[in-house]
């Protein structure tokens, strides 16, 4: 794997991270009502997007015949990407839950 490979798949892991924390961060301020659930959802879905532009890219250079080999790192980061969405359509569904509670 080159060094630009793992810069590539450092960074998408960073934002992937970054998205998965700010999903999180909205659950938590929808529960507790302290913060601004669609500010950090704004803010999860912008590291979101540079997640998937880096992934992006990857699958554009191997259409282009630049294959990788498949590692553990590779792995992790498509784990890091599911992780996140999956993350963000749980916050949605908590946000919409609790917002839904606390109008009773």
């Amino acid at each position: 794997m080159t060094e630009e490979m793992e810069s590539i798949l450092c960074e998408l892991i960073s934002a992937a991270g970054a998205a998965r924390s700010s999903y999180i961060g909205a659950i938590q301020a929808a529960k507790t009502g302290q913060g601004d659930p669609a500010a950090l959802m704004a803010e999860g879905d912008k590291y979101f997007e540079q997640a998937h532009d880096f992934h992006h890219d990857l699958l554009t250079k191997e259409g282009e015949g630049e294959s990788q080999p498949v590692t553990l790192f590779a792995v992790h980061v498509e784990d890091q990407m599911m992780c996140a969405e999956t993350f963000r359509i749980l916050a949605q569904e908590f946000i919409d839950l609790y917002q839904s509670r606390d109008k009773k």
